[in-house]
């Protein structure tokens, strides 16, 4: 196996200790993990910075083990882990499609669950806690189109995808994310839904259904996914809201946008 991915490694290279520690936190919920016995592992910990590497080998190894056709131990690229975490999540996706665009799929699908398992006027309440003002579902709640409210890139839609993972996490290794950059992210964590309990049952059924490694690529594609968009943000330095890097002003305030740091 390849010793670098250019779908994870680069992302786990950007990642703080912080973040990463929630990966290790994930991969070490697994007795069959073999993180914890490599030899940078025991030289740096915790400083998970100095072996990402092996962490990104470790996720991929897990990957491995959910494909029955591949020799045990030898992990696939990335992109077959996600595409993996895709199916078993019903998730669609075209061949053509890189790991970006399948991982907002596998988010957007998650959220949709999530929104779907709320009444309208709940739905409608929660978006308006996130100071949602433009989101509308005149057509219907579908992956389709929360996936084209994520790529937008409002503060909203970060704030969603921040609450989303922080409960696909906690789900995973009993504490939710702490690594929040201000007082208005934190915030939105402190937000309340009850609907959303269905990813501590409803996903983790339909993960002990499958290959046990599901428990730990499925919350590990999650969250890279996150870290992916939270890298490709800018925050804005007036009203901190966090939107894609790629736009020139701020959706919630109208300043302009400098570089991501």
């Amino acid at each position: 196996m390849s010793n670098y991915d250019a779908d994870l490694n680069p992302v786990l290279h950007s990642a703080s200790n912080e973040e990463l520690q929630i990966l290790v936190d994930i991969i070490t919920n697994r007795d069959t993990e073999e993180l914890t016995s490599h030899e940078l592992y025991k030289k740096f910990h915790p400083d998970h910075t100095q072996y990402y590497a092996v962490i990104a080998n470790e996720i991929r190894e897990f990957g491995g083990n959910t494909f029955r056709n591949l020799v045990r131990g030898e992990g696939p690229e990335y992109i077959e882990v996600v595409r993996d975490v895709a199916r078993q999540l019903d998730v669609p996706f075209a061949d053509h499609q890189g790991v970006p665009e399948i991982e907002q799929s596998i988010l957007a699908a998650v959220i949709t669950k999530a929104l779907t398992e709320m009444s309208e006027n709940d739905r409608r309440e929660f978006l308006s806690k996130l100071g949602n003002r433009n989101w509308s579902f005149a057509g219907g709640l579908s992956a389709m189109a929360v996936q084209g409210l994520l790529r937008a890139g409002g503060f909203a839609s970060y704030q969603l995808m921040l609450i989303i993972v922080n409960h696909v996490v906690k789900a995973a290794i009993g504490r939710g994310l702490s690594l929040v950059v201000n007082a208005t992210l934190a915030r939105a964590l402190s937000v309340a839904i009850g609907p959303v309990g269905w990813l501590a049952t409803g996903l983790w059924t339909v993960v002990s259904l499958g290959d046990p490694a599901y428990k730990i690529t499925i919350p590990s594609v999650i969250y890279v996914a996150w870290l992916r968009a939270k890298q490709n943000s800018i925050e804005c330095e007036k009203c901190e809201a966090t939107v894609e890097g790629s736009m020139s002003f701020c959706p919630e305030c109208g300043t302009k946008l400098g570089r991501n740091k």
